[in-house]
């Protein structure tokens, strides 16, 4: 028993030593754990308006399958800024860190490898333009467990083909962290004219809305600016036919702007904001969006616009072994 009680001590110990060298906060994190395992990690800080969401007319087109192997859960995807016919994709966490070149059918065009610790979570990716230059964001702010303690969007110009397999070098890391606590975020875009990120919490209920400054030299610390309460909830066929997994059917995982549009995808449906030019995206996500309904569709967490009209969409490999599909949405 003496040498069980030193174990413990001695193990215990690690892991607050670990967590301490990786900046992140190891209680908060076991705690995370025995709520996920028994499906109370959802934070309700508010309520549903209730409102009815208007259906948009629209038509969901299979595209093909993701061609690369290693692209094994399509946390983000982007369309260039450069060639409207090649697309970016980035893994979720647990992968190199690596951007890889698609068309819209999922054929492979290439990859670069991202000169970046492995020891992250990437959620998601956009592509934009400021004074001229294309960049992408690649935001690394995953918090499945509710521990760390900073999250960054990496900033880098946006490649070439004609460079596949180089090292690409991040041009700026923005961090940032929460006044009030941890956030799981994976649905991040970037808002040009303002030189602003807008992101989207993903285990609260409802959805907080947040602005990063990109802009800005040295560490942020954010809070909510609103929230997004028209995103309903999951109805008893959503928990019914998802078991477990049903209470997060309506949990934002991936979004995009485009055109004074955004989009908002979640694990079952997409949903379109439509902003006005003296709007904020602030009280435009204070609004009722339309819904565009989809085929039940595998592990949706990544959405990108394809055109003013056109959406696309795709997401992880069932088990890490099943074709990753893609879809597009014209509206």
């Amino acid at each position: 028993m003496k040498y069980f009680s030193l174990f413990i001590v001695l193990a215990v110990g690690s892991i607050w030593g670990l967590g301490h060298k990786a900046n992140l906060d190891i209680p908060n994190g076991l705690k995370t754990v025995v709520l996920t395992l028994t499906n109370k990690d959802l934070v309700k800080i508010g309520s549903r308006s209730g409102l009815e969401n208007p259906v948009l007319l629209s038509s969901v087109l299979w595209r093909g399958s993701v061609e690369e192997e290693a692209l094994l859960e399509t946390s983000g995807l982007a369309q260039s800024k450069i060639d409207n016919s090649l697309f970016y994709a980035i893994n979720d966490s647990g992968n190199d860190p690596k951007l890889f070149g698609l068309d819209s059918s999922g054929r492979h065009l290439g990859a670069w490898n991202i000169d970046y610790s492995p020891k992250h979570d990437f959620e998601d990716l956009a592509a934009f333009e400021i004074e001229g230059d294309s960049y992408l964001l690649v935001a690394d702010t995953g918090d499945n467990l509710n521990w760390r303690k900073s999250q960054s969007l990496l900033l880098f110009k946006e490649p070439s083909l004609d460079g596949l397999e180089k090292n690409l070098d991040v041009v700026k890391r923005v961090t940032f962290s929460f006044h009030d606590g941890h956030r799981d975020i994976e649905s991040v875009a970037v808002d040009e004219s303002g030189k602003t990120a807008y992101m989207v919490s993903k285990k609260r209920i409802p959805p907080e809305v947040f602005r990063v400054s990109l802009d800005h030299e040295g560490h942020q610390i954010l809070e909510a600016l609103g929230t997004i309460n028209s995103i309903p909830a999951p109805t008893p066929v959503d928990l019914a036919r998802r078991g477990p997994f049903g209470i997060y059917s309506s949990l934002p995982t991936a979004m995009d702007f485009h055109s004074g549009n955004a989009v908002i995808l979640t694990y079952k449906e997409l949903y379109l904001f439509e902003k006005k030019p003296d709007d904020d995206w602030v009280s435009v996500f204070s609004g009722v969006p339309k819904k565009i309904p989809l085929p039940q569709i595998y592990g949706l967490e990544a959405v990108a616009f394809a055109g003013p009209q056109k959406i696309l969409l795709t997401g992880e490999r069932e088990n890490g072994q099943k074709a990753s599909e893609i879809f597009e949405v014209s509206f």
